[in-house]
């Protein structure tokens, strides 16, 4: 029988305990012999009139339950389905199965034709399923599964079809990606299998491969070829794996596909190898394998090059640079080399891409040419092509120019990610775009110009000044009149890209324009203007049009743009007057505009249509605020914490996410500086707080007022709690305007598993007490976002996006892995291994316009990022392969069940134990960059990646990565650590003067400064009717709180809510093992002892008479997670593992349950116990060292302390069964009748035993909890 609870619905299912699994891929029948079946009545009705008689027909992949008494009583024969084939020489039983030594055995089938081989197949003999609930089965019962496998089965992992035949057989085909079964394979001898491949490299390849029961797991064909000219440089090596876990599983594949989208024809070698391997450009990938115990490093060669540094193939996930240096023709070839698992898992696919790719998505012919004073070599480029480019020099720039034009560009960069416009011959422009670099080759692409693609329109709005803007450190000038506006794009590209402007005339330093967000100033300065009743004669001074830039006389006299003919023809005329220049910067569409005007009434007009809730600066020491506009809505939510279980079947909790809150932090005002309470004194406070308590007091010790806020003892001076819940939420919106505050306080994710070696997998690293005391407990994650959206004007801006993630810890183990992997395994969707491999083929197939993920389309919808920061991430990595993993899966596995071994496996290295390794990823940051969500996430998601697993690679695995792309992207010389900052540093505010821009409005849209103490709506500071506490302790809260903290559980008596406390301590304060360090001083010193440390300060809590057990649990709980957050090394489990009992199914969290099914994990001398489930258990008196009782659904028992080596062992227990009934009270005992066995002499002797309590409840509680056992063995 077995139960199974699904959404609330229970399924009864009655089966026979033995079944049989066809996992052939033909049809079988299934037989008995006749006069078995007659022997019994309730079988003679299956019998037949033949010797013997057919049961069933099992389809492949189908299961038969064999009928009861079969199962029982009679063996049985396999008979393959109309194949001509016999049945079984010997029956298949499985009282002999589980006596064979790996309990399975092979069968032979003999053939009807005697020029046919025999038919053979592999049994074995599995456990069953587990049941639900868990019940012990007799060994006489045959719960097992007898699964029927061919011998051996042959896979073609290589993306070749193959020929093979065994000896003595006609020769067969084997699609790649296929599978075949090989039935007349005997694994008793050696069979030889002949390998034919007839389409690689041109050339015919033969091998062959002894198969035997005693293969080796990993071994190498070399397979050969007819040698000719042609063929003196061609190899073929194949690798085998063999799997014996169910059939014998052969696979055929090879280690490296080396795939060439160069276009060049390429050389690849191992290191310290002769055996140089040809890699043409073709599409189909080469296939190539080290050397047995040789250094797993290759080498690269163009031509006649000189070979590259070696490098590692097996960094999956990695992408590097290898320069391969041609002395003769003085360049070097730089390759973008990308490493990827295969979806088999046994091949890695090694892609061999240009660095440099230049497409051309413009409707016209390009050429191209890199800066080179020595050459003048120019590449055509038709549109819509793609071109792999090798520089030639250093410069890492290039031109650009329409097909038979003579007007070139400005040289431009090509090493780093950006995009400008270029102008072109009659004044036309075309875009360029730079990406990748990092997990991708370097793409240079030309797109025809669109409106918004320019830097900045600038309009010149003033009436009579002249505006002139250039390049920051170039002197080459744009001068705008009045009224005039122009398309500016960049002089100098590779220069720094920071737009100045000025007045003309004026002989200061000109000003920065604010092209990259959204903002608006005003200038007052000193001008020369013409005055209104002259006119100006500009003199030819060689150029037809004023707009076009010129060289800008730096003197002191005169600006010097249109020359001494233009000083002297304004003599007289101009005048020196004193005026206010407003400029606004907004965005419309995807264009930036930039204005100036003199205004006030336009600019104050254009700056609400485009620029709200900017600050205005201050006048006189007043902030003055612009018509922002109105919010029309604001959500506000908080809540202390979130707890999330994974739960596989067998009703064990596997995992647990918590979000939790930090604990309140409570600080006194000392000579005017606020200080921070000690974590005793804090935890003390905090739960008299909880209770309502209005004055504190600790035997003169402690003297405060809780609603006054005042503190008397042991210092002097006001009180301030600081509250931070688990998650906190600030979102207002307005017609245009959107912003989001978020935190999370406390991510922490625990190994809820038994036998767990790390029991917290995830948690944030503690403060740095400096920071700690600074600002109080830092959330693990906090989010602002601030966005802008116009859609009549096709306006989307990201104004503001910062996120913050703090230091933090992962701990795993691989039993915790594969565990988790199991939960989730049944939601994938298992591939056949042909269409896996197809899908290998297609990647390896795809064009170099795919790879470097080149969009020849139109472009998708962009959104303009002002100010973009995911701050730098800092963990600490440990990992163990220790950890046994709870599984409930049973189907025959995959190459993909063991996750971590493949991992390991696949990277080559030796892999051991890690503790505490340190891994650090720089922080991203965009500003003022126009992108899609998909070139965002994939910018962000190689931003980290790369890093990660370079890091871990080289930190963890001791492996060299592919070359330094983070650096070649980044600059040669600059150094790693300066895109890096500690976590704990970062604040969610603006940097460069983001704040100055920031509207109050806005400001007060995301909590005053983000991520800042001062002024946080998530700070609760004075009285309880401040700020959250309104929300969160009104006063029926309050009451139905302090109701609740003050009752006693209904289903225990009050004695046994006190005695808890010893069964707290007794678990070393619970929490998941987590042992403080034992104070001896606790119960001498009192109160004094109580502040002697964390450990002593928490135990002494725990000792207090006062309240309820679960005011204890939290109160300990409290000092922990204050402890946790201020020393390293204090980390606990969010809370005891889930106790689910299979007979009821999931219930509400309880802490008792989960208390004592620690306990019966953690017995001593308690191996009759296992598969027992637990029942209750309670102390048997006050006293701290009492000796407690434990029911399970088979056994009671008396489970006492251990003196010397801690924890807790089994005094004496009985067995469910052998009681005679309830046991009844008499007096201070609650006697047990037991059943004498005359064949097992008790320790004790006697019939009865007894269980003292001096607590008058405690028993009756006991002898129902009994009762109820009882009447639930019987049902």
């Amino acid at each position: 029988m077995n139960v199974d609870m699904t959404h609330g619905r229970k399924v009864i299912s009655y089966l026979s305990p033995l079944k049989v699994q066809n996992y052939l891929t033909i049809s079988v029948d299934i037989s008995c012999k006749t006069e078995d079946l007659k022997q019994w009545t309730l079988t003679s009705d299956l019998a037949k009139t033949g010797e013997y008689t057919k049961l069933a027909t099992i389809e492949p992949d189908d299961v038969y339950y064999l009928p009861l008494f079969v199962a029982y009583n009679c063996p049985v024969f396999v008979t393959p389905s109309d194949l001509g084939y016999e049945q079984t020489y010997n029956s298949i039983w499985w009282k002999d199965l589980i006596q064979e030594k790996e309990k399975h055995k092979y069968f032979i089938c003999q053939s009807e034709d005697s020029e046919k081989k025999n038919f053979n197949m592999k049994v074995t003999c599995e456990e069953g399923d587990a049941l639900k609930p868990v019940v012990k089965i007799p060994r006489n019962v045959p719960y097992y599964n007898i699964c029927l496998y061919p011998p051996v089965t042959l896979h073609n992992y290589l993306p070749y079809d193959i020929n093979f035949s065994l000896e003595g057989a006609s020769m067969s085909s084997l699609t790649h990606g296929d599978q075949t079964p090989l039935y007349t394979v005997d694994l008793n001898k050696t069979s030889k299998l002949f390998l034919h491949i007839s389409d690689y490299l041109g050339s015919e390849w033969t091998g062959n491969l002894d198969i035997t029961g005693e293969m080796e797991q990993f071994k190498a064909i070399s397979m050969e070829t007819d040698v000719d000219e042609e063929t003196v440089n061609k190899h073929l090596s194949l690798s085998i794996h063999s799997d014996l876990t169910h059939s014998l599983d052969v696979y055929i594949y090879c280690p490296y596909w080396i795939i060439n989208k160069t276009e060049l024809p390429l050389h690849l070698r191992g290191s310290n190898s002769e055996v140089v391997l040809d890699i043409g450009p073709v599409p189909h990938p080469m296939l190539f394998r080290f050397k047995k115990h040789t250094r797993k490093k290759a080498k690269l060669r163009l031509y006649d090059s000189r070979w590259s540094q070696s490098f590692s193939m097996d960094t999956v996930g990695s992408c590097g640079v290898i320069v391969c240096h041609d002395k003769e023709r003085g360049r070097k070839h730089m390759f973008m080399v990308q490493s990827q698992m295969s979806q088999l898992q046994l091949t890695k696919i090694v892609t061999i891409l240009p660095f440099f790719l230049v497409v051309n998505c413009s409707s016209r012919k390009l050429r191209f040419m890199e800066e080179n004073e020595a050459a003048d070599l120019w590449f055509d480029i038709n549109t819509t092509q793609y071109l792999p480019f090798w520089p030639v020099t250093d410069s890492y720039t290039m031109f650009v120019k329409y097909e038979n034009s003579t007007v070139t560009s400005q040289h431009f960069p090509i090493k780093k990610p950006h995009n400008t416009v270029l102008r072109m011959d009659q004044g036309s422009a075309i875009c360029v775009e730079v990406v990748g670099g990092t997990d991708s080759p370097i793409s240079i692409t030309f797109r025809d110009y669109e409106r918004g693609d320019a830097p900045v329109s600038i309009h010149n709005l003033c009436e009579d000044v002249f505006i002139k803007v250039h390049q920051k450190n170039q002197s080459q000038v744009t001068l705008l009149s009045a009224n005039q506006s122009v398309l500016y794009t960049w002089d100098e590209p590779v220069a720094e890209r920071t737009l100045m402007w000025n007045v003309y005339g004026r002989k200061r330093p000109s000003y920065p324009a604010f092209i990259n967000r959204d903002g608006f100033g005003e200038v007052r300065l000193e001008v020369q203007s013409m005055k209104k009743s002259g006119s100006v004669d500009i003199p030819d001074s060689g150029r037809e049009n004023t707009m076009e830039s010129s060289p800008e006389d730096e003197s002191d006299e005169t600006d010097g743009l249109f020359g001494r003919k233009m000083e002297k023809s304004l003599a007289g005329r101009t005048r020196t007057d004193k005026m206010v220049i407003y400029w606004v910067s907004y965005l419309e569409g995807q264009q930036r505009i930039l204005l100036f005007l003199q205004d006030e009434r336009i600019a104050k007009a254009v700056r609400k249509a485009n620029v709200q809730s900017i600050d205005l600066h201050c006048r006189k020491g007043i902030i003055q605020m612009n018509e922002g506009e109105q919010t029309s809505m604001v959500l506000f939510a908080s809540f202390d914490g979130l707890l999330v279980s994974i739960i596989n079947g067998n009703y064990d909790e596997v995992a647990l996410l918590g979000i939790c809150s930090s604990p309140a932090m409570w600080e006194v005002e000392v000579n005017g500086r606020w200080k921070m309470l000690s974590i005793e004194l804090a935890t003390w406070l905090e739960d008299q707080w909880k209770n309502q308590q209005v004055m504190a007091s600790l035997q003169d010790q402690i003297e405060a007022d809780l609603v006054k806020m005042q503190m008397s003892k042991p210092f002097m001076g006001s009180l301030r709690r600081t509250y931070n819940p688990g998650v906190w939420l600030q979102y207002r919106q307005s017609e245009h305007h959107q912003a989001v505050h978020a935190k999370i306080q406390r991510l922490q994710i625990d190994n809820q598993l038994s036998d767990a070696y790390f029991p917290t997998v995830l948690y944030p690293s503690p403060l740095p007490p400096y920071i700690m005391k600074k600002t109080g407990p830092k959330p693990f994650i906090e989010v602002g976002i601030m966005r802008r959206s116009v859609p009549e004007k096709q306006v989307d801006t990201i104004r503001y996006m910062k996120i913050l993630v703090q230091e933090f810890n992962i701990r795993i183990d691989k039993g915790f892995m594969l565990s988790v992997y199991d939960v989730f395994a049944q939601l994938q969707k298992v591939e056949e291994e042909s269409t896996q491999l197809n899908s290998d083929l297609l990647l390896a197939q795809r064009s170099l316009q795919e790879v470097a993920s080149v969009m020849l389309s139109t472009r998708p919808h962009r959104t303009y990022y002002e100010y973009l920061h995911l701050s730098p991430l800092k963990l600490h990595v440990s990992f163990s392969l220790n950890g046994t993993p709870h599984l409930i899966n049973t189907k025959p596995s995959s190459l993909k069940s063991d996750i971590v071994d493949f991992f390991l496996n696949s990277v080559g290295a030796t892999f051991t134990e890690m503790k505490a390794v340190e891994l650090r990823m720089a922080y991203f940051q965009r500003k003022g960059a126009l992108l899609s969500s998909d070139q965002l996430l994939a910018q962000i998601q190689s931003h980290y990646t790369q890093q990660a697993l370079q890091q871990a690679y080289v930190l963890i695995l001791g492996l060299d990565v592919l070359g330094n792309p983070y650096g070649l992207v980044r600059d040669f010389t600059q150094g790693f650590g300066d895109f890096f900052y500690e976590p704990f540093l970062g604040t969610v505010q603006g940097s460069d003067d983001f704040a100055e821009s920031l509207a109050r409005g806005v400001q007060s849209l995301v909590g005053n400064t983000v991520g800042g103490a001062a002024g946080s709506v998530a700070m609760v500071t004075g009285s309880v009717g401040n700020a959250l506490a309104v929300l969160s302790f009104d006063d029926d809260y309050r009451r139905k709180r302090r109701a609740r903290m003050q009752q006693q559980p209904k289903h225990l008596p009050a004695s046994l809510v006190v005695a808890a406390r010893s069964l707290v301590i007794g678990l070393g304060v619970g929490f998941s093992g987590i042992i403080l360090d034992p104070v001896k001083g606790a119960n001498e010193e009192g109160v004094e002892g109580f502040f002697k440390g964390v450990g002593k300060g928490i135990l002494g809590l725990l000792t207090k008479p006062a309240g309820g057990v679960i005011d204890m649990v939290s109160m300990a709980f409290d000092g922990i997670r204050r402890a946790a957050e201020s020393e390293e090394g204090v980390i606990a489990r969010t809370r005891l593992p889930r106790f689910i009992n299979p007979a009821i199914g999931l219930r509400p969290y309880s802490p008792y349950r989960a208390a004592g099914k620690r306990l019966l994990g953690t017995l001593r001398k308690a191996e009759f116990v296992k598969g027992d489930i637990y029942w209750s258990h309670a102390p048997l008196s006050k006293e701290e060292k009492a000796d407690i009782f434990m029911l399970t659904d088979r056994h009671l028992m008396i489970v006492e302390r251990c003196r010397f080596w801690g924890g807790w062992e089994v005094c004496w227990h009985v067995n469910i069964d052998d009681l005679l009934g309830v046991p009844a009270i008499v007096e201070d005992k609650l006697i047990f009748k037991i059943r004498q066995d005359d064949g097992h002499v008790s320790l004790f002797g006697g019939s009865e035993k007894e269980v003292k309590s001096p607590e008058a409840d405690i028993l009756p509680w006991i002898q129902k909890q009994v009762e109820l056992v009882i009447k639930y063995r019987v049902l």
